[in-house]
């Protein structure tokens, strides 16, 4: 989650904003200490998140293969 924040531009703050949860609630997440609830975001317009594949062993970086 860290990772599409940061490409995001956005602080744990900002983020927390969008989705209504506080700056160390989003530091809880990124670091695996807490699991979202599936509707953050969702009552404030944030919308669904899209799913995000991990890469497998032989992926290119860039995510071509």
């Amino acid at each position: 989650m860290k990772l599409l924040r940061e490409a995001a531009g956005l602080t744990r703050a900002q983020l927390g904003e969008r989705v209504g949860y506080g700056e160390a609630q989003i530091a809880s997440v990124e670091q695996g200490r807490r699991i979202p609830r599936r509707r953050a975001g969702r009552e404030r317009g944030a919308g669904p998140v899209p799913p995000v594949r991990k890469p497998r062993c032989g992926d290119s970086p860039s995510g071509r293969s």
